[in-house]
Parts: C-alpha cells; structure tokens; sequence
C-alpha cells in the first residue's frame, strides 16, 4: 500500500505515467517497518555525545496536517497550483499514513562561536501505528519566515511532506527564533546557518537511535539535504561546510549523499543588482534581515554604520525592522504593510546610497556580502542539484543562473528551471511546491 502511496506521490512530482508504475518502480526507497532494536542491542556510534531535549510531541493524519499547513501559510491555499498539488497528494495517500512530530532543543553555535541553545523538529511517518525508516534522514533548512508562531518546532510546514516518502526529516528553528529568539537573526550568514542546520541533524540522529524515538537506528542514517529560498542557500553552506571544514564527528553524523537547492540568494550581490533593477519587488523588506545580519556579523567591514543608513525616511518611519525583529509578524503581513505604507520596490524601502552601486556605503555592504557568496573558492564534490523559476518574484532566478555559470561545467552538479509563466500572485511560495513535488521523484531515484 505505501509503494501505490509513494507512486502516487512520483506521479505528482512528474515522475512517469500511472500506467507505468508499480511496487519495483519504488526500489531505490526501500521502506522498513523496524520492529525496533533488540533490548541487548547498541548503537554503533555515541548517541550521548550530542545533548537534546524534547519539547512536545504530536501525531496528526496527513489531513489534519495539510489542512494546518493551510491555516498558517494562506498564500500556499490561495495558490491554486500549489494547493492543488497538496490535495492531489493528500487524496492519493492511505488513511493509515500519520506524520508524528517531535519539537526539540539542541546546542550549536552563533556567529561569535558561543553555544546557544536552538530548537527544531523532528517529522516521521507512520502506518498502521508503525514508524517507517527509509535510507535516509532528509535535512531540510527552512525557508524565511519572521513570525516565531510559524517556526518548525511549531511543525507545520510544507517541507515536512517529504517525510511522507518513508524518511524522517529534521529542519531547525535557526539562530534568533524560536529557543533562541533573544540572539540576533542571521540572514545568509554560511558558517553560522551550516552549524545550525548540522548540529540539528547530529541532533535528530542521536533521537532516532535512542527511546526518544523507540531505538530505530543502529548507525547514522546518510543524509538527504534539501532546502527553498532562504533554506536553498543554506542547504548550498552546508553541502560547502560538509565537504571543505567539517570535523570527524559531524562526519560520521551527518554524512551527505546530495543536496537540493531551491531558489535560494547564493550570490547576495547578484541578488540585489537584479533587484533593484525591477520597479515592482513586494519582498524588498526581507533584504533588510540580510542588512542586519551583514551589520551584526561583519562588524568589522561595517564599522560606523547603521540600520537606518540603508533605509529610506518612509521605510524608517514605517518601523519595519522592528516589525521583523519583533517575530510577531509573518511574511505576509510584513509584505502587505511595506507596500501599503512604503512602496513596492527596492528604491522605496531602501536609501538611495544603498541603491547606487558607486556609493560608499554599497560598496562597503558588498564587501560584507562578498564573504557569504557559496558559489566562490571551492568545487562541489557530491551530487547537488539546483531548481528555480525563471519569472521567482522574490528571489531573482539571476542567483542561480551565477550558481551555473560557477559549476555548470562539473558532472556531478544539475540545473532545471521551470520555464511556465504562472499569473497568480505569490509566484515564490507557488514554486516551493513546484520544488518539493519534484524532490519526491529525485530521491527515488
């Protein structure tokens, strides 16, 4: 029944024709019904070398889930693509498919190298009351969102439909939400996301081997690492963290076997030359969490400047960055309120020196933001892949197409862009389902 489920789910992602599926289409997943560890059994690796602390514990159906998904992320109901894609999974699945979720707190590392104590999730799936355990742990690094209610640990997000291929997934909270909601956010800050979202893996597979979880694992599962948009650039820092600065321990822990970007800002001074060259940019709000992030962790190039210097006198007035670091507010309504009170574009939120490339102030920032450029000084070894829409109305397709001109030359890198242009609004969030359908025919593979 779960092999039909999961060809369903292929399907969906574009996989191959109905007619032509069936249970041996699903080998390269291999689900198990683990009937746990013998009591006389260990793990073969130290699952008390990583300290976690479970927060809560849930268990929904796939219904209760998606319907959840919807009540927190509107705009994912309101696209009619998206939201189509979610209930055609959602009517083709058995009903004995439910998604149990485990927030947690974990320790890791802010941008001075202090512990911090951070929170996320951890998502199984289960049929017929029985935990199924895959290949492979799917680590999913979460997209932008400003409103701590609507954090992973809270659960419901759209990434965690992975997890219904039959593998558990882990996804943080990140530095400054949620645990660690008193820290300064990072935006697209590659050390600090890739110590966050590896801490959180190393993390989930300690839980899976001990009761928490009811001793589901002998040794580490190898690890799918997969994230959109904000998640896609840290998803690229932790493929470059794995392969270039990690230790033995993180090694043994969290031993990739690819990775998935999605639409993510790997190149931020690309990111904003493509998007100050549009009139109409409704996110240009977020690209002042990566000014903040710029002028916390690099310090040291921005010495004298503030906040305020990149903002224009409405954007100032407006109150937005305190409407950001507040985390009382989501995407949405930070989006709707610039461009009702501010303007829709880059040149109405920001200052005009942050607009003018020959500026001292912007020439300062790229400085800043040339040290978290993930497409520079190093050659991908593992299996990576990248997905963006080419008309992505939040985060410019140019991000990527840098991304390829910087490794579109090695064999074990891929490209795909989706070429359709969509007409609803939201086109950003309609495309993070485009990209976590695709991902269901990509790790079957």
């Amino acid at each position: 029944m779960l092999a039909a489920a999961l060809c369903a789910l292929s399907v969906l992602a574009g996989c191959q024709k109905d007619s032509d599926l069936d249970a041996s289409d699903m080998d390269g997943v291999e689900i198990e019904e683990p009937q746990g560890l013998p009591s006389d059994a260990a793990p073969s690796f130290d699952t008390a070398a990583v300290w976690y602390d479970v927060m809560s514990h849930g268990e929904y159906s796939v219904k209760e889930y998606v319907d959840s998904i919807f009540r927190v992320y509107p705009s994912l109901g309101n696209s009619p693509v998206a939201s189509e894609a979610i209930n055609s999974i959602l009517m083709q699945l058995p009903d004995a498919i439910r998604i149990e979720t485990y927030s947690f707190k974990y320790k890791s590392k802010d941008g001075a190298g202090r512990e911090v104590t951070l929170s996320g999730a951890l998502t199984v799936p289960t049929l017929s009351g029985k935990v199924l355990i895959g290949k492979n742990l799917i680590l999913e690094n979460r997209p932008t969102e400003c409103k701590d209610e609507n954090l992973p640990s809270n659960k419901f997000i759209i990434a965690n439909l992975l997890c219904l291929g039959g593998n558990p997934l882990v996804v943080s909270d990140l530095l400054g939400y949620g645990a660690s909601r008193d820290s300064i956010m990072s935006y697209c800050c590659q050390h600090i996301a890739a110590h966050n979202s590896v801490d959180a893996a190393m993390a989930a597979q300690c839980m899976l081997a001990r009761e928490t979880c009811g001793k589901l694992i002998r040794k580490p599962l190898p690890v799918i690492n997969a994230g959109y948009s904000q998640g896609g650039y840290d998803a690229l820092a932790v493929h470059k963290y794995m392969e270039t600065e990690a230790s033995v321990q993180e090694k043994e822990l969290v031993d990739i076997k690819r990775s998935f970007c999605g639409a993510g800002p790997y190149d931020l001074a690309e990111f904003q030359k493509a998007a100050f060259g549009r009139e109409a940019f409704l996110y240009a709000p977020f690209m002042l969490i990566s000014n903040i992030s710029m002028l916390n962790y690099h310090a040291n190039l921005l010495e004298g400047y503030k906040i305020s210097d990149f903002m224009s006198e409405e954007a100032r007035e407006a109150e937005l960055v305190a409407m950001i670091e507040s985390g009382n507010y989501g995407n949405n309504h930070i989006i709707s309120w610039a461009a009702e009170t501010v303007g829709p574009s880059p040149a109405d939120v920001f200052s005009s020196d942050m607009a003018d490339p020959e500026s001292t102030l912007c020439k300062d920032l790229m400085k800043a933001v040339d040290c978290e450029n993930l497409i520079k000084g190093w050659t991908p070894q593992k299996p990576l892949y990248f997905f963006h829409g080419t008309y992505d109305d939040c985060v410019p397709v140019e991000c990527t197409k840098a991304a390829e001109a910087a490794f579109g030359n090695l064999a074990n890198v891929s490209f795909e862009y989706d070429n359709t242009p969509y007409t609803e609004p939201g086109l950003h969030t309609t495309l993070a389902a485009v990209f976590y359908l695709k991902l269901f025919k990509l790790m079957a593979e």
